[in-house]
């Protein structure tokens, strides 16, 4: 089975629709998509159309949670809390009855693979998979080979043997004898000095992970934020 694995779109149309002008170049089987559809950017109704009309599965994100769980915006820094309160408003009673029927965390027995946003442990939690503890602990959660997750906007690996690491641009053929969390990265906000987006293709047969980078209309996704009033620096950080 071949999948295109999407993370942290967060309303970002461009890098979205770059995502899948390259998807339809490749044989893919299912598309994938790990949280945070919403968030941060000028589009989230394009956006949550687009994601749940082409994936199999999307599973809930700690913005998609946020719209109607207001003590959880209370982890969110304030540029979050203004883009939530704005997405809100922009969507639907319907829309977001829609996103409130994602699961935290889906196991795909039959591929041996697990999708969540945040953490494999209390997904619920949306935990970041960046210290030892919690990749430990999701490691000792996870029912499968290999688990995908998001929230970090870094794509990134872990073995259950202990390495870790960034994942970088290209293939990546991994250990059959091991179990990973793989991270990858973010379609529409990147975290790193690398601008362009980031998803991956995996190959469940071959055991076959391939992060893939690409350039997009940021510029014009920035000029959306800035139109409708949303915090400054999160068209900057684009």
């Amino acid at each position: 089975m071949k999948y295109a694995i999407i993370a942290d779109v967060h309303s970002n149309l461009e890098a979205l629709q770059r995502v899948l002008k390259e998807i339809k170049f490749r044989k893919i089987n299912q598309i994938v998509c790990l949280g945070d559809v919403i968030g941060y950017a000028a589009n989230p109704k394009e956006c949550l159309k687009i994601v749940t009309e082409i994936s199999r599965t999307v599973v809930m994100g700690n913005h998609e949670r946020a719209l109607e769980d207001i003590d959880l915006r209370f982890h969110f820094h304030d540029m979050a809390v203004k883009a939530i309160a704005w997405t809100s408003i922009k969507l639907t009673a319907k829309e977001k009855e829609i996103v409130r029927k994602f699961p935290y965390i889906t196991i795909d027995k039959k591929n041996d693979t697990t999708w969540t946003h945040g953490s494999i442990h209390e997904p619920h939690l949306f935990h970041y998979l960046l210290d030892d503890q919690n990749v430990s602990l999701s490691f000792h959660s996870l029912e499968t080979k290999i688990g995908f997750f998001g929230h970090t906007h870094v794509p990134s690996i872990y073995s259950e043997s202990g390495r870790a690491s960034y994942l970088a641009e290209g293939v990546h053929k991994l250990d059959p004898s091991e179990r990973y969390l793989v991270n990858p990265g973010s379609v529409g906000q990147p975290r790193e000095r690398d601008r362009r987006l980031s998803f991956s293709i995996y190959d469940s047969d071959q055991y076959i992970v391939e992060i893939i980078r690409l350039p997009y209309d940021n510029k014009r996704a920035a000029q959306k934020i800035r139109k409708a009033g949303l915090p400054e620096f999160l068209a900057e950080r684009l």
